[in-house]
C-alpha cells in the first residue's frame, strides 16, 4: 500500500488511522462526537500527538459519552487537568465540555449530527484532492509522462475520488488536457525546435549558430554612444532583408529603433567650485 508521506511508519497508530480511518466516510455520530473532542485538543499539536494519547482521552472522557460529558462539573474539571496523561489545558477542556453541549443540541434540532453536516454541501460528500492526494488532472498527466495505464496508477494511490472515474468521465478529462496543452504549447514548438536543431549541431557549428544569433541581436538593439559628451544616441541600422524574413517566420515583429530626442533646456553649469 502506497501511504502518505505525513503518515509515521514508525508509529503503528498512526499507520492505523492512516489506513483504516482517514479518509474514510464515517457517519456514526458517536465516532464524529470523539472525532471533535480530539480535534478540539489537536490545536496548536500535531494530530500523531493526540493519537498517542486517544486510548487516555477515552478513559478519561468516559468513553466519549456524550451525556456524562455535558454534565461534567467543578470537580470533573479539576480531574480532568491533574491527568497527566491527556492534554491538561483548561481552555480545551472547557471547550471540549461547551462542544458536547452544542453537539447535543444540533443533534435534537436535526436528528443526528451527521444530517447538520450534509446541509453544508447539499447532501453531496466533498473529497479533498491535491493536498495531501494528487488530483485527478495530475494522475492523468503522470499516467502520460511515465506511459502507465491511469486506472492502475489510480487504484494504487489510496484515494476516495477514483471512486467516481469512470471511463466515460475520464475521456472528457482527458480530452480537454490535451487541448490545453496543445494550446499552452503550440507558441513553443518554434523555438523547441531551434532548440533541438542546435542541439545536433558540433561544437564549431553551434559556436556559428550562436555568433549569427548574436549578430542578429545587435542589429535590431544597436546603439552608438559618443564618449565625450555621454550622450547616447540611436542610429538607424538597416536591416539585410534576409534576417527580416527569418525574424517575420519566427514570428518576430522587427521595430526599427526611434530617433534619438532632441535634448531640451539649457546646460547646466557646474556648481562644484575649485580649488
Amino acid at each position: 500500500m502506497i501511504r502518505c508521506k505525513w503518515c509515521n511508519l514508525n508509529n503503528p497508530k498512526y499507520i492505523e488511522y492512516h489506513d483504516n480511518e482517514w479518509c474514510k466516510p464515517n457517519f456514526d455520530d458517536k465516532y464524529l462526537f470523539e472525532m471533535l473532542i480530539l480535534e478540539s485538543f489537536q490545536a496548536g499539536l500535531s494530530w500523531e500527538c493526540i493519537l498517542n494519547k486517544r486510548e487516555d482521552f477515552r478513559k478519561a472522557y468516559d468513553n466519549f459519552d456524550i451525556e456524562k460529558i455535558c454534565n461534567y462539573d467543578k470537580m470533573k474539571i479539576q480531574e480532568l487537568l491533574l491527568n497527566e496523561k491527556i492534554i491538561r489545558n483548561r481552555l480545551k477542556i472547557n471547550a471540549s465540555i461547551n462542544n458536547s453541549r452544542i453537539f447535543k443540541k444540533i443533534q435534537n434540532e436535526y436528528g443526528t449530527f451527521h444530517e447538520y453536516l450534509k446541509s453544508f454541501t447539499n447532501d453531496r460528500i466533498v473529497y479533498e484532492t491535491g493536498k495531501t492526494t494528487p488530483d485527478i488532472e495530475t494522475l492523468i498527466r503522470l499516467s502520460k509522462i511515465f506511459h502507465v495505464d491511469f486506472f492502475d496508477l489510480l487504484s494504487g494511490c489510496n484515494t476516495e475520488t477514483g471512486k467516481y472515474v469512470n471511463d466515460s468521465n475520464f475521456k472528457e478529462l482527458n480530452d480537454k488536457l490535451d487541448r490545453d496543452d496543445e494550446a499552452r504549447f503550440s507558441e513553443a514548438n518554434f523555438e523547441a525546435e531551434i532548440l533541438l536543431r542546435i542541439r545536433s549541431l558540433d561544437e564549431g557549428k553551434r559556436e556559428e549558430a550562436m555568433a549569427f544569433l548574436d549578430d542578429l541581436t545587435d542589429n535590431i538593439y544597436k546603439f552608438r554612444r559618443k564618449s565625450k559628451t555621454r550622450e547616447v544616441t540611436a542610429k538607424p541600422v538597416e536591416i539585410p532583408k534576409k534576417e527580416i524574413e527569418l525574424l517575420e517566420k519566427a514570428d518576430i515583429k522587427y521595430l526599427p529603433p526611434r530617433k534619438p530626442r532632441k535634448k531640451r533646456g539649457r546646460n547646466k553649469k557646474n556648481i562644484f567650485l575649485e580649488d
